[in-house]
């Protein structure tokens, strides 16, 4: 009985505690478990965007994955006609590939002044001849990296000069126009709706993006073929100055714009002039770290102008039709967009014993004379018709003209070979001119799916005319050459996977 007592005194005891354990439960609030918080989409800023939990900001990713064939053109359809892929020999390789990613992020917050815009986009790629080190030796860059707010743009972005652009017709990385869709550029500049799609914009951006050589006559060496034009820039001192007006509609586009831009050279001798220079203030020659003694021409200030216009045709939806004309003076980035900063470009082809020559640059001098200012235009095109959904063609066309002038085409003839790089030639003249035409054709299986083909015509039209005597270039060997207009004939086969733009 003594035991059983206790096991129900025990029993009760457990079953008053639980109880009370119980009502003291009733009477508290039950707390409940946080909410998952699932991304959603934001409709407001056009399709890919989500949010990015536990913020109003919205996010974008997108880029795309590609391989190309190229053939007479490096990667992405860089035609053979600079450097050492327009040399006709053994050594040239016909067919170049490449493989690239691309990423793109696109984030946008609302604010009071507007949306805060930041866009950025990055990509890796390899190309044939790129160096291998342990598998792969990738090459990284970035193109964009911008914010906008209030009408600001600020960062790396496209000129503000530019309007029309090749991407939509062709595949070819642009050596017409000014173009800078490809590379970006840093810059800072500011844009006003006036309403009815009116806007006027100014920006200020990075000089030596759009400088081309300054080029010392009285230095070896300065036109050279295969070569691109001997530089004695002036470091950066101003920015360019970029203004617009621009309308955009249902229609399409237009624009007109204009820059300014600064051209400096460095000294007389020193640097990237001669040595022991013999000049006015020293007639014996100076040293060469005795940069002052000859010292150096005037700046001068260069500029562009341009206009443009893209227009949606009414009568097949996806149509549409772009061009644009540029005049230079000084500036010549703004008319052949196709070099890196302070680079000037050059145009080569060479075919068994003879060869096409042209060279850019955005001014000329020699020891204790001005800066002979080169001035250019160009003209590009392009027109793309929708056949069906999933099949579309397109052509586009450019032209650039090169004019030294009568100042800057004495100092070049009359330059010593050695200056120039080359002998003396029957037809003394730099100016030139280079044009192309081509067509693209894409076939989309799928509508994220891409598969092209384009085939481009490039013509020289020669600086030099005539006969000179060249030095040895790659395989080519030195000797005489007839200069003379030559072509080529480039190609690509291009099959890129799309994830949102």
């Amino acid at each position: 009985m003594t035991i059983k007592n206790i096991l129900l005194l025990g029993a009760a005891s457990f079953i008053a505690v639980a109880q009370a354990r119980a009502a003291d439960v009733v009477g508290k609030p039950v707390e409940k478990a946080k909410p998952i918080e699932w991304v959603k989409v934001c409709d407001g800023y056009g399709q890919g965007f989500i949010t990015i939990p536990g913020t109003s900001s919205c996010l974008k990713l997108g880029g795309y994955l590609r391989y190309e064939l190229d053939y007479n053109a490096g990667g992405t359809f860089t035609t053979n006609v600079s450097g050492p892929q327009a040399r006709d020999n053994r050594a040239t390789d016909s067919l170049v590939s490449r493989a690239r990613a691309f990423t793109s992020l696109d984030t946008r917050t609302p604010t009071d002044f507007g949306v805060l815009r930041s866009y950025s986009r990055t990509a890796i790629q390899w190309t044939t001849n790129d160096p291998i080190t342990a598998g792969s030796a990738a090459v990284a860059y970035i193109d964009r990296a911008f914010l906008q707010w209030a009408g600001l743009t600020a960062g790396r972005a496209q000129s503000f000069f530019d309007l029309f652009s090749f991407a939509p017709y062709s595949y070819q990385t642009n050596i017409i126009g000014s173009d800078s869709g490809g590379t970006g550029q840093n810059l800072i500049g500011y844009s006003a709706q006036l309403g009815n799609g009116f806007k006027a914009n100014v920006s200020l951006e990075e000089q030596k993006m759009r400088a081309r050589a300054v080029s010392n006559l009285s230095n070896p060496g300065n036109f050279v073929p295969g070569a691109i034009p001997l530089a004695n820039n002036a470091g950066q001192q101003y920015p360019d100055v970029v203004a617009s007006l621009r309308v955009d509609q249902a229609w399409g586009s237009a624009q007109i714009m204009g820059a300014v831009h600064q051209v400096a050279a460095q000294y007389y001798a020193g640097l990237n002039g001669p040595a022991n220079m013999p000049c006015p203030a020293n007639p014996g020659g100076i040293a060469a770290n005795n940069l002052t003694t000859c010292g150096h021409p005037s700046d001068r200030l260069g500029g562009a102008v341009g206009a443009g216009a893209l227009y949606n045709l009414p009568w097949s939806k996806g149509d549409s039709i772009g061009l644009q004309v540029n005049y230079a003076q000084g500036a010549l980035a703004y008319i052949a967009q196709g070099a890196g900063a302070n680079g000037g470009q050059s145009f080569q082809i060479y075919r068994g014993n003879t060869v096409a020559l042209g060279f850019v640059a955005d001014g000329v001098f020699a020891n204790q004379t001005a800066i002979e200012l080169t001035k250019g235009w160009s003209i590009t095109a392009g027109a793309e018709h929708v056949w069906m959904p999933v099949l579309r063609t397109a052509i586009s066309a450019g032209y650039m003209a090169v004019d030294y002038g009568a100042g800057a085409s004495t100092l070049i003839c009359k330059a010593t070979p050695a200056q120039i790089g080359f002998g003396p030639v029957s037809n003394c003249s730099p100016n030139f001119s280079f044009w192309q035409v081509g067509t693209r054709t894409i076939y989309n299986p799928e509508p994220d799916l891409d598969l092209g083909v384009e085939i481009l015509y490039n013509r020289v039209q020669t600086a030099f005319a005539g006969t000179a005597i060249l030095p040895a270039n790659g395989a080519n060997p030195a000797g005489q050459y007839s200069v003379r207009d030559r072509d080529v004939v480039s190609a690509i086969f291009r099959v890129q996977r799309n994830f949102w733009p």
